[in-house]
């Protein structure tokens, strides 16, 4: 049957200018019953002001459809049935706040575990100082050469030295006085090798060294050459510095570097297993007519030059002692030598020359404490050695001293109580901060801070290898 349908009179003029944009889509809700009223929820600019058609407005012509269809499908529950899913699908999602839960304990884990990683005990401590006075106190000093190490203790249990010997020449230009006729020796500096046995060998001031050529000099002065010693394995002479002066004048004992024989050793196994060899040029040697100076003037010259050898000798030996042996300055022991005078570049003047000689004795540092601390009640250790005064009292000790000589000590030094970082971390492994105190007052530190990580714990580390000493001065 066909129905007809008449046209919408608007209520007001129409225009597609009044047309509203749309925005946002409605849900349809409608009802297939005949002459009811269809509500329609669509699109406008107001959510909230539906469309209301009514059957006498609209007569629409009915759309055949299959029954199956039209009953199956639940216009009503369209919508809740969207919605449902919708909640389902939300609620299937874990709430926010278990997230952060669980990123929060992650973080505290990691953390915890790190800290675990890198605990450990670190313990600072300030070593209580105190006065220790010597007076004259006797000791014993041996030489390196004789001692099984050169880094601290002998065997007799004697402090361990070597020694240092050096060379400096200066000169300075003195107005000539006029020209005299002279004689001067030549002069120089010679290394003598003791390759016979292992025992010192002393010779005289005077000793005469021979030239392959026969030029005969001596010794300026007495000296002790060591006996062999073994180094790196290997058995090697001992050896020492000497001065040496020509037997008589003349230009002809100046000479570049030689090799010499001691002369009085002819004849027997030492002539060859003793021997020498000049350290630089021999010079000075003269003879015949010179320019000179006045009396005066040569003096004030000497005492300006025996000025800067002392000076430049005595820093030089300073600067050359090791880090881990000590000095006493008493000991530097420095020789002048006048070399000949020459004339001088400068038109009317000479130059006058000397040349020092220095030697000193240095003591290994920490045999010299372990020996002073033998002395005391109680370990010691790092004494003031310098405010000490030292004294050779082995009478006829030759300078510088070989092999063996006794000396003193006198005076006040600071000195700090003396422990084992070793023992101290073995007794602190395990120990509650409160246990850790009654260990530090046994040891009567001045100052004690103790930093234990990670910063909840209250015990120190089960291993010594996680807990660290730290002295402060």
């Amino acid at each position: 049957m066909r129905k007809t349908f008449h046209d919408i009179i608007p209520p007001e003029k129409r225009s597609i200018r009044n047309i509203p944009i749309i925005k946002k889509t409605q849900t349809i809700s409608s009802t297939r019953s005949e002459g009811s009223v269809i509500k329609r929820r669509v699109a406008s600019s107001k959510a909230e002001e539906p469309i209301l058609i009514t059957k006498e407005e609209v007569v629409v012509e009915e759309i055949e459809t299959k029954n199956d269809f039209d009953n199956d499908l639940d216009y009503d529950n369209l919508n809740d049935d969207y919605e449902g899913d919708n909640n389902d699908r939300y609620d299937s999602n874990p709430p926010r706040i278990l997230l952060w839960v669980v990123a929060g304990a992650s973080i505290i884990g990691l953390i915890f575990v790190i800290s675990m990683l890198f605990s450990g005990a670190t313990v600072h401590v300030t070593v209580k100082s105190s006065q220790y006075t010597l007076n004259a106190q006797p000791f014993t000093a041996i030489s390196s050469d004789q001692t099984s190490t050169t880094t601290g203790e002998s065997e007799s249990g004697a402090v361990v030295f070597q020694t240092i010997t050096l060379s400096d020449t200066t000169s300075v230009d003195v107005a000539s006085s006029g020209e005299v006729s002279t004689s001067t020796k030549a002069t120089g500096r010679v290394i003598l090798y003791n390759n016979y046995n292992k025992s010192p060998q002393t010779l005289v001031s005077t000793t005469r060294i021979q030239t392959p050529d026969g030029h005969i000099y001596r010794l300026a002065n007495d000296v002790v050459i060591p006996g062999q010693k073994i180094v790196a394995g290997k058995l090697t002479p001992g050896s020492i510095e000497s001065d040496i002066v020509a037997d008589a004048a003349g230009a002809e004992y100046n000479s570049d570097p030689q090799d010499f024989s001691i002369a009085g050793f002819k004849g027997t196994v030492k002539y060859t297993t003793f021997y020498g060899r000049s350290k630089g040029p021999i010079t000075g040697g003269i003879s015949g007519n010179v320019q000179t100076v006045s009396a005066a003037d040569l003096a004030t010259a000497n005492d300006t030059i025996q000025k800067k050898l002392t000076d430049s000798l005595t820093q030089k030996i300073i600067s050359q002692t090791p880090d881990r042996f000590t000095l006493y300055k008493s000991t530097i022991n420095i020789q002048i030598t006048d070399l000949p005078q020459k004339a001088s570049q400068i038109a009317g003047k000479v130059t006058i020359s000397a040349k020092g000689n220095a030697s000193a004795v240095i003591f290994d540092t920490t045999s010299l404490i372990q020996a002073i601390a033998a002395t005391s009640s109680s370990d010691l250790e790092d004494p003031d050695l310098d405010k000490l005064s030292f004294m050779i009292t082995t009478a006829d000790s030759a300078s510088p001293p070989v092999g063996k000589f006794d000396f003193t000590l006198t005076g006040t030094t600071t000195v700090k109580q003396s422990f084992s970082n070793q023992d101290l971390k073995g007794e602190l492994v395990g120990l509650s901060r409160t246990d850790a105190q009654k260990i530090f007052q046994k040891y009567a530190f001045d100052k004690v801070d103790a930093v234990i990580k990670p910063f909840w714990k209250k015990n120190f580390p089960d291993t010594v290898d996680k807990i660290v000493i730290e002295r402060e001065n």
